[in-house]
This record gives C-alpha cells, sequence and structure tokens, in this order.
C-alpha cells in the first residue's frame, strides 16, 4: 500500500509541474494569467511540500498534523490506523485531506482526548469521510459535563457512524498485532476539561510513545500516583507545551528523546512556554513544533527512531 500511495503522489507532482510550466507559457502570450499565478505556484509549493512530508520507509508513523493552534495525530502501521483528535472545526476539512492522501479509507481507532474545540472541532466531519470501527471517548459526569454544539455535534457523528463507542477506562489496554496502547488517564474527574484528557501509551516493537491530549500537571500527577508506567520514547506534550502540563517529575518521569508540540506560529498564548522548552533542554530532549516546522512524522520500524519534515529525516536512534 506504501509504494502505491508513493507512486500515486509521484504522479500527482508530475501534473501538478506540467501544468505550472503550461500557466508560465501561457503568461508570455496571455498577460491577465500572469495575476493568479504567483497565488497558484504558492499552493503548488505547499502540495508538494505536504506530499514530501508525508513520504516515509518506516511501517509505523505518528503524524503530527499542522492544524494551527490545535491536535490533530494520525498513528499509521501495518496493522491499522488511529486518529487522536482532529483538530478546529475550520481545520477538519485538512484533517480529512490529509488521511485521504495516504490513501486510508478506514480508520479502526478514534481517541476524542477531551471536549475542547481545538481537538473535537473537526471531529464530526472525519466521522463522516472515513469508515469508523471504534471510538474512545471520556466519560463525563454532572461537575463537567459539556454542553457545545461541537461536542453534540461529534456525539451524533459517532453514532451515525455505526462504530463501536468504547468509555476511556484507566487501565484498558488495546491490540493490533504489533502496536498496543494503554489508557493512563483520566484518572478522576475533574472540573477543569484539560484534566480529563484521555492519555494514551503506545507501544511498537521496543519504542513507546506518549500522547497527553491537555493533561496539566494536576492529571500528570495523578497517573504517576496510580502507578502507570509513563517511560516513552516520544511524547506529545500536554497542552501544547503550556507552563501548566510538563511538570518537572513528569518529563523525569517519561525520559523521552522526543517530544511534539503541535501549536500556532506566534500564538497569543506563548505555546510552547519558554519554561517548558528550558526544562526540555535540560533533560536533553529534542523537541518539533508545528508553529516551525508545519506537519512533522515520527518514524519507526520498532526499533530505529526518525524525525520526518520538510522533505527531511532526520534520524534520532
Amino acid at each position: 500500500m506504501a509504494q502505491g500511495n508513493q507512486r500515486r503522489n509521484i504522479k500527482k507532482i508530475v501534473i501538478i509541474v506540467a501544468v505550472s510550466f503550461a500557466l508560465v507559457a501561457a503568461c508570455i502570450f496571455i498577460p491577465a494569467v500572469n495575476a493568479g499565478l504567483k497565488t497558484f505556484l504558492r499552493a503548488v509549493a505547499e502540495d508538494i511540500e505536504e506530499i514530501y512530508s508525508q513520504k516515509s520507509p518506516y511501517p509505523l508513523n505518528v503524524h503530527v498534523i499542522d492544524v494551527g493552534q490545535g491536535d490533530s495525530i494520525l498513528v499509521t502501521a501495518p496493522e491499522g490506523n488511529i486518529l487522536i483528535d482532529a483538530g478546529p472545526e475550520p481545520d477538519g476539512k485538512k484533517v480529512i485531506d490529509y488521511i485521504s492522501g495516504l490513501g486510508i479509507k478506514k480508520l479502526d481507532y478514534v481517541i476524542a482526548t477531551h471536549a475542547h474545540s481545538d481537538h473535537i472541532g473537526g471531529m464530526a466531519a472525519v466521522l463522516q469521510s472515513f469508515g469508523i470501527r471504534r471510538v474512545i471517548l471520556t466519560k463525563y459526569s454532572g461537575i463537567n459535563m459539556p454542553t457545545t454544539k461541537l461536542y453534540q455535534a461529534m456525539l451524533v457523528a459517532v453514532k451515525n457512524s455505526g462504530a463501536e463507542r468504547i468509555e476511556a477506562k484507566t487501565g484498558n489496554t488495546y491490540s493490533m498485532g504489533k502496536l498496543k496502547f494503554t489508557i493512563l488517564g483520566p484518572v478522576t474527574q475533574s472540573e477543569d476539561l484539560n484534566n480529563m484528557s484521555v492519555v494514551v501509551r503506545m507501544t511498537y516493537g521496543e519504542r513507546s510513545f506518549l500522547f497527553m491530549g491537555d493533561a496539566e500537571k494536576e492529571e500528570e500527577q495523578d497517573i504517576l500516583d496510580n502507578g502507570f508506567l509513563v517511560d516513552s520514547d516520544f511524547i506529545k506534550l500536554g497542552h501544547h507545551g503550556s507552563s501548566t502540563s510538563s511538570g518537572e517529575e513528569f518529563i523525569k518521569a517519561v525520559s523521552p528523546m522526543i517530544a511534539a508540540v503541535s501549536c500556532e506560529k506566534d500564538n497569543e498564548y506563548g505555546h510552547p512556554h519558554k519554561k517548558v522548552v528550558k526544562r526540555l533542554n535540560r533533560y536533553k530532549v529534542q523537541l518539533f513544533t508545528t508553529s516551525e516546522l508545519g506537519t512533522v512524522t515520527i518514524g519507526s520500524d520498532g526499533e530505529a527512531l526518525a524525525a520526518i519534515y520538510n522533505g527531511k529525516t532526520q534520524v534520532i536512534v
């Protein structure tokens, strides 16, 4: 399937480049064409960059999709595909196009970490666009039950998809061949929806990956107090690298080699926070942010680990 996707991408690039040359030639004879040419060529560059950012020689890939100030992570493997969050509502189409661009038609698991719009805004559209087998959702109580239209739309889309709806329960483990993941949180009910985030630790061979949603220090401490194994090679930092997350004790326990933050360039929140960046540097954790690099893919074969972005592959181990 990977080779087929690469062939389709190459054909797409050839067509785009051919059309670009045709338009350049047309400009010589039709000056009016020139007005829209620069806009078109910028779109071409972005499209080609996106295609190349998807290429990976590894069987497992964690795609931290650039959805601005939001979260959407796609995990692809021969054993199946998992989507964790779907970004803000305006970026739902971008998430759909990214998944479709990889030739994926079915998602084995969809995980909505919590009910904030920058994580589930695009979820209803995604659920309507692919075959969905299972959806994992947080169980809320009377003190924190979401009432937003986006949350209700997601629930309707889950029902209409025919997917199995699964309540996130700590300690539950799910397997797809070599790919396994365990729910670590939320451990307790909280009035703060960030601390109701579904936290997932995933393993593939000898490598491990931790996805924190928007979990803050309170949920981090709950997870540590519960005795869960958190040691991981990769961590998607909680709450976009906010100072309210990624506490000293937690980062030390996770001991990651790589961290990723999904956030918008020059965002008003100052994500990732300089204190968090300093903490990661102190523990020699390599940080990748979508605000600086766009979509970042972490690839692995169960032993090797690499970061792929802007058409480049950086081998970590």
